[in-house]
């Protein structure tokens, strides 16, 4: 059934994932793809509960099968979600958890050029099998698209668990990855602090955050 994910951020670049699963109601007092909208701007992100999904990508019926996985497993055991991103977005998902391997056999030139990187879902540590999910462009241009239309709401991607595609380690997969989103349109809605200095110790913390700082913008944790 379809659900909501409770995340407390901690401030400190941390995210504590809540146990309880809240079902979503057919009707709620509010509208779900913009309900950032009636918050204070001054509200710290870290007091805001913000709706999360898990191996957001991995949506049922998308998905590509690699490896050697329907000797063991059915596919439908790496599905996480009903909804596309854009469907998640527009009913209230703002943290989304993003696992990107590389999709086709193509030099690292024609990868970053084509973009050719899919979400996946894997219980091997080195990625050697599961299934693949969205696209990278299904799920970037959703969020930009979104954002674009959405002013008053902002979105936090947590980028983790690199697939080894195409004979690639997650060095690389995670290097070309994060080129690739800078290449996108999407760029221009990154939150780039001016206090982000080569000296981590200088940079904000997600508590000194508030709505008005990043309505609009894209927050990526890696």
């Amino acid at each position: 059934s379809n659900g909501l994910m409770a995340l407390n951020l901690t401030g400190e670049g941390e995210y504590t994932v809540g146990s309880l699963f809240v079902p979503v109601p057919n009707k709620w007092s509010f509208d779900l793809d913009k309900w950032m909208d009636d918050i204070p701007k001054t509200t710290r992100i870290t007091d805001i509960c913000l709706p999360a999904s898990h191996d957001s990508g991995m949506v049922e019926d998308c998905g590509t099968k690699y490896g050697f996985i329907s000797d063991f497993v059915g596919e439908n055991l790496f599905y996480t979600q009903k909804l596309t991103i854009e469907e998640q977005l527009l009913n209230g998902t703002r943290i989304f958890d993003l696992r990107f391997r590389c999709s086709k056999e193509e030099d690292e030139a024609e990868i970053l050029k084509k973009r050719l990187f899919r979400t996946f879902h894997s219980p091997a540590t080195d990625s050697s099998f599961g299934v693949m999910g969205q696209t990278f462009d299904e799920v970037i241009d959703a969020i930009y698209s979104f954002l674009v239309t959405h002013p008053t709401e902002f979105v936090m991607l947590e980028l983790s668990h690199w697939g080894n595609g195409n004979g690639m380690n997650s060095a690389k997969a995670q290097e070309l990855v994060i080129k690739a989103i800078h290449n996108h349109d999407i760029d221009k809605l990154l939150y780039k602090s001016e206090k982000v200095t080569d000296d981590p110790a200088t940079w904000p913390s997600l508590n000194d955050l508030t709505l008005g700082d990043v309505q609009g913008k894209v927050l990526v944790l890696v």
